[in-house]
């Protein structure tokens, strides 16, 4: 069988599927209780969709715990840091923060809720940003094409084109293979963003050479494909299985547990799951595919969490940023 590529605009799960075969530069490393990950694409990964360029993630837990979404705040800010540092920013330098998405679609709303949060000081004069140490922010949401009639990356380039920053940041929600990521990772990099591509809606790509500067690209996975669920469904399947085999004495029912840590042999699972237990991951993928993708069912869903979330992680970004731009001694 082919290889089954998913639905995905993180580089992490684009390495999880090619590690064997994944020769870039890769680093992790623990800050406070956040994985942080970089990866350095040498050459474009055209089947996934990557362009070449660097992407760091950072992986966390439940944000509705106010100490993890100060954990993330602050190593955020530190990474960004560490990034604008390349560019060379000083008081009074140019930067358009860009809001990508649809405020009316929750899992949209990611870009369009920094309005609520984000300092934007491209107004005030210029003798108090010297005075203050701060960056020229402007902040852009262009909206849906749907909704204006225009192209996105048309807007953000005329915009660009006036305004002329030193550096434009692009905010927008993303796709994953894996429930489990939704909400639960910020992917930055500096190859831009192709609006819509994780979920099919293929429009002009905004990146360094179509907006004529540097381009970084924030986003968080907040929707995730039916088939995509289903695979998580049986593989929660079988280590269910393979923790009650491991404790015979535990029984089957309903109700809140730790993660399932156990693992099937290939008999059990041939004995369990009968055909499809003889499947390797990408064949489960690709015949379930095949089984919803036909009669219309490999819908686009995100978590029942979803309104509170998106705003909890739009003030994160925002935070983080106002932090990182204004507050770093330049």
């Amino acid at each position: 069988m082919e290889k089954f590529i998913y639905r995905s605009d993180l580089a992490l799960e684009m390495k999880e599927q090619i590690e064997d075969d994944f020769n870039e530069v890769y680093e992790s490393y623990q800050d406070s209780s956040i994985t942080v990950e970089k990866i350095n694409l040498d050459s474009d990964y055209n089947e996934f969709n990557k362009k070449k360029g660097f992407y760091l993630s950072l992986r966390f837990e439940d944000i509705e715990i106010e100490h993890n979404r100060e954990e993330i705040i602050d190593v955020l800010t530190r990474e960004l840091m560490k990034l604008f540092d390349g560019y060379d920013l000083t008081s009074g330098s140019k930067v358009l923060v860009v809001g990508l998405g649809n405020e009316l679609l929750s899992c949209d709303a990611l870009g369009p809720f920094l309005q609520d949060g984000l300092l934007v000081t491209n107004h005030i004069d210029e003798e108090i940003l010297r005075q203050e140490s701060l960056k020229r922010v402007a902040l852009l949401i262009p909206r849906v094409k749907g909704q204006t009639g225009l192209e996105t990356a048309e807007v953000v380039m005329g915009v660009t084109d006036l305004f002329k920053p030193e550096l434009v940041i692009v905010v927008d929600a993303l796709a994953t293979k894996s429930m489990r990521r939704v909400h639960r990772v910020i992917q930055i990099s500096d190859t831009g963003i192709h609006p819509g591509s994780g979920v099919g809606n293929y429009t002009k790509e905004i990146n360094s050479e179509t907006l004529k500067c540097p381009v970084l690209a924030i986003g968080v996975p907040t929707v995730v494909d039916v088939a995509s669920i289903s695979y998580d469904v049986i593989e929660l399947m079988e280590r269910y299985f393979a923790d009650n085999i491991a404790n015979p004495s535990s029984k089957l029912k309903v109700g809140k547990r730790e993660q399932y840590q156990g693992e099937l042999d290939q008999n059990q699972k041939e004995l369990l799951f009968g055909e499809i237990g003889k499947l390797n991951d990408d064949e489960k993928r690709i015949l379930l595919n095949e089984i919803i993708e036909p009669v219309g069912l490999n819908m686009i869903v995100t978590s029942k969490s979803v309104d509170e979330e998106v705003k909890q992680l739009s003030k994160i970004i925002s935070h983080s940023l106002n932090q990182a731009l204004h507050y770093q001694g330049t």
